[in-house]
């Protein structure tokens, strides 16, 4: 790539437009770049940095900071540079984001960055994520290798010359892409830390198992546990353990599996003996408590004898309560007539109060007849001479109408002519509103345009937003998961000292348990001499000594524990012991957890660029989330905005050409509306002159302005008096058509009036009847009631129902005494009969001893729970034993395929990380790094000779001086004029900057070269020469000379004299008095 034209415009120090025809430079060469300090020399690579790929050369500038300060705000900041590459010339215009002036008012608006990429063929790409890829894809390098290639800048020699291993690896991970070597060194150790865990969490697995062997009291082999335990003894003793301890227990589970079987038997014989002596004893008391009963029963059923007897004077009353029932029941009938003959006398009042209401009501409608018949006979009389004015009044009527239609036609014609005018106005308003409307659409239209240019950077400033948003997203992401692991490991560390404390007083209480059941062991053994010496018997041998007599038997001891207690006891001590073993194997697991959660929290933070302190963590981890979260905030504002803006624009994009079409159509309709308003104008003016001429022709002496008053005055003259005549017409007409209905109606009135007065007097005898017939039924009514005790048949009928209840009674407590004596009768004899069958079922059975059979009864089962505890720590002592065998065989397998895979991991961790003992520390990434460091060497070492006239020679170490760092990418210089090795550091500044130099050449000639072979004609070497003496300057001219082999331009930076005059090709920079900078090529 060889630059060809750079424009600058109001760019860092340049203010206005400058100008570099650098094709004038020629194709190949040494050029200088010089000028004041801070005029803007490195700002010309800058601006051909920012022009290729949108920011600028150095680490210290962003793009928002390329906007001149010296530029008048009207002069846009923009870059072109004009550039050959494979024979072929492109063109590339970038702008940077910055704030513009407003095309209108004041203030300035956002300007957004833009780019634009003319290709060979003449085809433009103006979208920036568009000509970013086509640039790299052309170059095949990215921006930071262009920089690192193309530019050797300030202050970046003496850093790679005197850099560490460590630094270097940094260096040329970024350089050479070696990263994936760092993460396979990363995963091995990692995998490494992940077997080592599980080989220490497979330990503790077997040592709980091992915590978890039962043993007997007193076990011989418990010695042997203790040594596997404490470590003193191998492991290999574990399993042949387990396998004695299970064989030994198999055998002593079959010896009390076959004690409790004969115990069984023994138990069974017993039980039948003494379920025959309990039957005995129970008959013998059913016997005695059917004597009782028997005694009772006599009692009871004599005395229902008694009550029985006495319950015959009930027989009388019964006959009394039949005669008074049947009495009331012949009188019910005689209830419903006085119940028929009361709701008659009811209906009679009813009837009678209706009647007289009637008869009122009668007595005033033949009032009112009387009164109207009147009145119509006076009215008529006042009719007599109606209708003798009617065809005066109609031919008045006639000839007002003949007037009236004149004055219609009259104001038909003015009702056109003032509609013709009215439409003259509305067309002329529409026509004025049209030609403004049309006026804003114009203003509507340039106003989108305006938006249209504004909003031009959005997709790109999108673009750019969201790469920001997915990143803070994705630091968003890994910071939760960090918190949640913090938060994890916190909860897993507080039921890690839970669990810890836990097994401490675990560990108390099974040692207290343990103390007290072995001081209730020895207290138990001492005092078994009491107990048997309490059972000897004279003549009878001793189970201890045999001897037959026993003058002198032990006593027994004062508070010694039972069998029974002592059980428990080693019960509640086997038990604290396990709650002990599952409490260590808990916070065995709990510690694994919790140091698995730390490393990940430290590998996180490691990743996350934190700080690895659990006690400050959380508060930088809460700053960070905080930070990130306003950071997320302000970009989703800003996207917020920007999709708006985006949204904006095509909206806008799609209402233009609306708004253009639009436009015309307004225009055309504004040209209608003109020629309809032309129209309209002839036409008024027609109807002026016809109106005028028929006011003539009724002879109305008045303007057309007056015209409407006058007419509207007559036409209302007119209606008065049409009004008053068509009314006097209607009336005349009324007051005929009124006498014709009187004369007709009169006489039916007449008739009407006589036959209601003669419907009023057979309603009043009628009324007389009604009351006379119900004085009588309300006598009958009187007489019911005093013949009846009863108000009605309803309450007869209660009575009724009464005594059959206590009829009814009075049966039932017979029946109910008869039957009680009946039972009793029946509940003797029954009882007598138990008696006798309980007797002969006595006869059956012998006298036993309950009390001694029930003690050799609870003697035997003593025995039977003794075996069956022993059967019973057997089985359970065999479960746990086998498990624990189990287990450890499981994780003994388990440890051996971990072991394998550790050693073979671990050795590849070890080699790959360089840590290998007694060996040097070379890691894998930094053994492919030192490949290309060697030929970078090489590169370098073909100026370095030439600065150095032969003297120094670079060299990569080849051993290391410390074994416990790393390296691998330590340099040191050879000195050929003594034959010696020295550190690089001991350099005088002029060969440091001849080194460095060199140094950076090869690196940049290696960058270029591992590329892809991608070759770029122009290379720029900012500054350090003001350090090298005359033969030494012209030495470093030699070996650039030698750059610009193969048809390579270098342009140098610099303020040194030497060189201006040894360099012909220059680009002046100089410092304007107004501010600012300028630029000029001189050849």
């Amino acid at each position: 790539m060889r630059p060809l034209t750079l424009t600058m415009s109001a760019f860092g120090p340049y203010a206005g437009k400058t100008t570099l025809p650098l094709e004038q430079l020629g194709e190949r060469g040494l050029y200088l770049i010089t000028g004041d300090t801070g005029a803007g020399k490195t700002t010309l690579f800058d601006a051909i940095a920012f022009a290729l790929y949108g920011e600028a050369s150095g680490q210290n500038r962003s793009s928002s900071m390329l906007r001149s300060k010296y530029a008048d705000p009207a002069t846009p900041t923009y870059v072109e540079l004009t550039f050959a590459y494979g024979g072929k010339r492109y063109t590339i215009r970038r702008n940077p984001a910055y704030d513009r002036p407003k095309a209108r008012g004041a203030g300035t608006t956002p300007q957004s960055a833009e780019a634009e990429l003319t290709m060979p063929d003449g085809r433009v790409l103006s979208r920036v994520k568009e000509v970013n890829q086509a640039v790299q894809e052309l170059l095949g390098i990215d921006r930071n290798q262009f920089s690192q290639i193309a530019m050797l800048a300030q202050g970046d020699f003496y850093r790679m010359l005197l850099a560490t291993t460590d630094d270097r690896v940094q260096i040329f991970r970024k350089l050479f892409r070696t990263e994936p070597y760092r993460r396979l060194q990363d995963r091995l150790k990692e995998r490494t830390g992940e077997l080592e865990r599980t080989r220490s969490s497979i330990r503790s697995a077997i040592s709980q198992y091992t915590a978890g062997i039962r043993l007997m009291p007193e076990d011989p082999e418990q010695e042997t546990l203790t040594g596997l335990l404490e470590g003193t003894l191998p492991e290999s003793e574990l399993l042949p353990l387990l396998e004695r301890l299970l064989e030994r227990d198999a055998q002593g589970l079959e010896q009390a599996e076959q004690t409790c079987a004969r115990l069984e038997e023994q138990l069974t014989v017993l039980h039948q003996s003494l379920d025959r002596a309990k039957q005995a004893a129970r008959l013998r008391e059913e016997f005695r408590q059917a004597q009782v009963q028997l005694k009772a029963q006599k009692q009871q059923r004599d005395a229902c004898k008694a009550t029985l007897d006495a319950s015959l004077s009930d027989q009388t009353r019964q006959k009394e309560l039949t005669v008074e029932i049947t009495r009331i029941r012949e009188q019910l009938p005689r209830y419903a007539e006085k119940e028929q003959l009361r709701t008659t006398l009811a209906q009679m009042k009813q009837d009678a109060t209706h009647s007289q209401q009637e008869i009122k009501q009668t007595q005033e409608r033949i009032a009112q007849g009387r009164s109207r018949y009147e009145k119509h006979v006076l009215e008529l009389k006042s009719l007599a001479n109606a209708g003798e004015n009617r065809e005066k009044l109609a031919a008045l009527i006639k000839e007002q109408q003949q007037k009236d239609q004149q004055l219609a036609v009259l104001s038909e014609k003015l009702t056109g002519y003032d509609g013709l005018c009215r439409q003259l106005a509305a067309a002329q308003h529409a026509y004025q509103q049209a030609e403004h409307a049309a006026g804003q659409q114009r203003q509507t239209l340039e106003q989108l345009t305006e938006q249209l240019q504004t909003l031009g950077d959005a997709p790109a400033r999108l673009e750019r937003l969201l790469a920001q948003k997915q990143a803070a997203e994705q630091r968003t992401e890994q910071l939760d998961a960090l918190a949640q692991r913090l938060d994890a490991y916190r909860i897993q560390s507080g039921e890690l000292e839970q669990a810890q404390r836990a097994y401490a007083a675990a560990t108390e209480i099974m040692q207290q348990e343990k103390d007290a059941y072995d001081r209730m062991q020895q207290a138990f053994l001492d005092a078994q001499a009491g107990i048997l010496a309490a059972s000897l018997q004279d003549g009878a041998p001793c189970p201890v000594c045999g001897a037959a007599s026993h003058p002198h038997p032990a006593q027994p001891a004062k508070n010694a524990p039972t069998e029974a207690e002592l059980k428990a006891a080693r019960n509640r001590s086997d038990k604290a012991q396990q709650t002990c073993t599952q409490a260590s194997r808990h916070a065995g697991t709990l510690r694994g957890k919790a140091e698995s959660l730390a490393q990940s929290i430290r590998e996180q933070c490691s990743a996350l660029g934190l700080e690895w302190d659990l006690s400050a963590l959380p508060g930088h981890l809460q700053q960070e989330q905080s930070l990130l979260k306003d950071k997320q905030a302000g970009l989703d504002a800003e996207l917020t905005e920007t999709e708006q803006h985006i949204a904006l624009r095509r909206q806008l994009e799609t209402e233009q050409p609306k708004a253009e079409q639009i436009l015309r159509q307004m225009e055309d309709a504004l040209a209608g509306k003109r020629d309809a308003r032309s129209s309209l104008e002839a036409q008024v003016q027609a109807a002026a002159e016809q109106l005028l001429e028929h006011t003539r022709t009724l002879e109305l002496d008045c303007t057309l302005d007056m015209l409407p008053k006058k007419l509207n005055l007559m036409q209302k003259t007119s209606s008065i008096s049409a009004g008053s005549l068509s009314g006097r017409l209607q009336r005349e007409e009324q007051n005929v058509a009124r006498r014709q209905d009187l004369e007709q109606s009169n006489p039916r009135d007449e008739a009407q009036l006589r036959q209601m007065e003669s419907d009023y007097a057979d309603a009043r005898e009628q009324l007389a009847r009604l009351l006379e017939q119900a004085s009588t039924a309300a006598k009958q009514l009187e007489e019911y009631s005093q013949l009846l005790p009863f108000a009605d048949r309803k309450e007869a009928q209660a009575q009724i129902t009464a005594l059959e209840g206590e009829q009814s009674r009075l049966e039932q407590l017979a029946v109910q005494r008869q039957q009680a004596y009946d039972a009793a009768r029946e509940a003797h004899a029954t009882a007598q009969s138990r008696c006798r069958t309980l007797e002969e079922q006595l006869a059956q059975y012998q006298q036993e001893d309950v009390p001694g059979l029930e003690a050799q009864l609870r003697q035997l089962e003593q025995d039977k729970q003794q075996a069956g505890q022993e059967k019973t720590h057997r089985i359970s002592r065999l479960g746990l034993n086998r498990s624990a065998r189990d287990g450890i065989l499981h994780q003994q397998s388990r440890l051996e395929k971990t072991l394998q895979e550790l050693q073979m991991v671990s050795g590849l961790s070890n080699t790959a990380a360089g840590k290998l003992s007694g060996k040097e520390r070379v890691a894998l990434e930094t053994f492919v790094q030192m490949h290309y460091f060697d030929r970078i060497i090489r590169r370098a070492n073909r100026r370095f000779l030439v600065m150095s006239s032969g003297q120094y020679e670079l060299k990569r170490q080849q051993s290391a001086t410390d074994l416990r760092s790393q390296s691998g990418l330590e340099l040191c210089v050879v000195d050929h004029y003594n034959g010696t090795e020295r550190s690089v550091r001991t350099l005088s500044g002029g060969e440091s900057f001849m080194a460095s130099l060199s140094l950076a050449l090869g690196l940049s000639d290696e960058i270029q070269s591992s590329a892809g072979g991608i070759r770029l004609d122009t290379m720029f070497v900012d500054e350090g020469f003001g350090s090298l003496d005359e033969e030494t300057l012209q030495q470093a001219m030699r070996a650039l000379q030698s750059l610009t082999e193969s048809n390579r331009l270098v342009g140098i930076i610099s303020h040194v004299g030497a060189l201006k005059n040894q360099i012909d090709k220059q680009i002046l920079v100089t410092k304007q008095p107004a501010g600012g900078s300028h630029a000029q090529v001189q050849v």
